[in-house]
């Protein structure tokens, strides 16, 4: 609840809230329908709208993290594995991000990427760096 956030800015237990994962399906499956490009990972990107559709969750996450800077990854090894680690591998902020290269021989982690700008651009809701009471209300 929004509202809850509010009144308790403190409240770290983020785990009552629904992944930005669910809504980022429901609008591949709503704009995909039955048969469409969205509706299928594999070709998804075929579809001139995914692009659109990304960089709109992109935007809602980093505005998500300027509302909840302190809220960050949490080590685990309960990991189903990728094409190129093996299942329970222990994984945290510093994890390699293959095949996304930094340069020759790094890959970029999620802590050389927590801030966008990092990459070389942002929002224009976080152009001026807010402070999350201003984002939230």
């Amino acid at each position: 609840n929004h509202g809850d956030l509010e009144t308790n800015p403190s409240d770290e237990n983020y785990g009552h809230f629904s992944s930005i994962e669910v809504v980022h399906d429901a609008l591949h499956d709503a704009i995909g329908g039955a048969g469409g490009h969205m509706s299928y990972p594999d070709i998804a990107g075929f579809d001139p709208i995914f692009y659109l559709h990304h960089s709109n969750v992109d935007r809602l996450i980093a505005i998500w993290q300027a509302c909840h800077p302190n809220a960050w990854i949490i080590g685990n090894n309960y990991t189903e594995g990728t094409f190129t680690d093996e299942a329970n591998k222990p994984i945290d902020e510093n994890t390699e991000l293959t095949p996304f290269r930094k340069s020759e021989d790094t890959y970029w982690t999620s802590k050389d990427v927590r801030d966008i700008k990092t990459l070389g651009y942002t929002y224009p809701e976080l152009e001026t760096t807010p402070k999350p009471s201003d984002l939230l209300s």
